[in-house]
C-alpha cells in the first residue's frame, strides 16, 4: 500500500525504495524508569517528529476530497477536517442530502484506509437563521452533537457569527498573563514591562483579528480593558502621572487595540490586492469603475456581495473598503509590503475608531 501510494505521486526508483524501507519493519517499546516492555510491531502511521512525517500524512489523506457529494465542500488544515454545505429555503433538502452522502462517503473512505474516526470529537453547527433539528447528522451510525459555538484554528465561532464568547475567552487568558507579568517582574522600568506586554499578552488579543474583529461596543470594551488594566498598573508602579487612557498610551508608546485592528485589516487588504496571500481577490472585492470619481487613488474597491443583515456588513471584506478607499495614492501604490506598512503607520486612522 505504501509503495502504491508513493508511486501515484511520481516517487520512483531509489527514493521510493528508501522511503519504503524507512516506513517498513518498525517496532517500538515503552520505557518507565529503567523497565522496558516487549517490542511491538508498528504496522501503520509515520514516525512522529520526523521531517517526512507531515508530508507523508498529507499524501496519505490527499484523496479525501473525493468524498465530496453534491454541493458540499471541504476545508482541510493539517489534521482538521470540516465538511460543509450552503443551504437556503429553496435547496434545504438537497443540501441536507448531499452533506449526509458526503459523511457516508467519508466513513467508507476511512474504513478503506484503516482510519478510526473519533465520532465523539466531531460536532455539527449551523450558521445563519436556518433552524434544523438537533443531531441530524451522523458518522458510523453515531449521532453528531449539535453545538452553538465551536473552536476553529484558535477562534471560537458562534452560530450567530458574533464573537462575544471569543472576546471574553481571549481577554480572560490575556488578563491572567498580564497579572503574572506584573507579579513576576519587580522592575520599575516602563520599557521592560511594556516589552513583556507586547511579547506575551498582546499577541493573544490580536491573533487573526481580520476574522473576528469585534464591532459591538461591549465586545470592543472587553478586549480593550486588558490593555487599560495593564497600562494603569504600569503607571502606578512607575510613579507616572496620568489622567486618562489616551495619556497612558502616549506615556507607554502604545496604540489602542481598536486602532491596531484597523491597521491589521489594511495589511490583509494590501496582501489580497497584491496577491501576497493565497486568497482569491474576486472572493472578497472588485475594483470600483466609477468614472466620476476623480479623487483618491486608482485601486478603489467595492463589495462583491449583497447582504441583507448587519452581521455581514461587519465582515472584513465589507468594513475595510471604506478605510482602504480613503488612503492616499502614496500608500496603496507602494511596491512592497514593508513600505506600505511603514507609510501606513505614519498615516492617522483615528477617525475610523468607534471608541478608542
Amino acid at each position: 500500500m505504501i509503495s502504491k501510494l508513493l508511486h501515484n505521486f511520481g516517487i520512483k526508483y531509489e527514493l521510493l525504495a528508501w522511503i519504503t524501507e524507512f516506513l517498513s519493519n518498525r517496532s517500538q517499546r515503552v520505557c518507565i524508569n529503567n523497565s522496558f516492555s516487549n517490542f511491538a510491531d508498528v504496522t501503520s502511521g509515520v514516525p512522529q517528529g520526523s521531517v517526512l512525517g507531515p508530508v507523508l500524512f498529507l499524501m496519505y489523506i490527499n484523496d479525501i476530497v473525493k468524498c465530496i457529494e453534491g454541493n458540499s465542500g471541504i476545508k482541510l488544515f493539517a489534521d482538521d477536517c470540516k465538511f460543509y454545505t450552503l443551504s437556503s429555503s429553496n435547496n434545504r433538502r438537497n443540501a441536507y442530502s448531499s452533506l449526509c452522502n458526503t459523511l457516508t462517503s467519508f466513513c467508507n473512505w476511512a474504513a478503506d484506509w484503516q482510519l478510526n474516526i473519533a465520532s465523539h470529537k466531531c460536532f455539527s453547527i449551523t450558521y445563519g437563521n436556518i433552524s434544523l433539528p438537533a443531531n441530524i447528522y451522523s458518522l458510523n451510525n453515531v449521532k453528531l452533537n449539535t453545538v452553538n459555538s465551536i473552536r476553529d484554528i484558535g477562534i471560537l465561532f458562534s452560530s450567530d457569527l458574533k464573537f462575544f464568547r471569543h472576546c471574553s475567552q481571549i481577554s480572560g487568558k490575556a488578563y491572567s498573563r498580564a497579572y503574572f507579568i506584573l507579579k513576576c517582574f519587580s522592575t520599575n522600568n516602563v520599557d521592560l514591562l511594556i516589552r513583556a506586554y507586547k511579547v506575551y499578552v498582546r499577541p493573544i488579543l490580536e491573533s487573526c483579528t481580520p476574522v473576528w474583529c469585534p464591532y459591538l461596543i461591549k465586545d470592543i470594551h472587553i478586549v480593550e480593558k486588558v490593555q487599560k488594566f495593564f497600562t494603569r498598573k504600569v503607571c502606578q508602579r512607575c510613579n507616572l502621572s496620568y489622567c486618562n487612557y489616551s495619556e497612558r498610551l502616549a506615556l507607554c508608546s502604545l496604540q489602542s487595540l481598536e486602532y491596531r485592528r484597523i491597521q491589521f485589516d489594511l495589511y490583509m487588504c494590501y496582501k489580497i490586492v497584491n496577491n501576497l496571500v493565497d486568497l482569491n481577490f474576486d472572493d472578497f472585492f472588485c475594483f470600483s469603475n466609477n468614472i466620476y470619481s476623480l479623487r483618491g487613488h486608482s485601486l478603489k474597491l467595492s463589495s462583491t456581495s449583497k447582504y441583507t443583515n448587519n452581521i455581514r456588513a461587519n465582515f472584513f471584506s465589507e468594513r475595510v473598503i471604506k478605510i482602504w478607499n480613503s488612503l492616499p495614492y502614496s500608500i496603496v501604490n507602494c511596491d512592497n509590503f514593508s513600505t506600505f506598512k511603514a507609510r501606513l503607520n505614519c498615516h492617522c486612522l483615528q477617525h475610523f475608531c468607534t471608541i478608542y
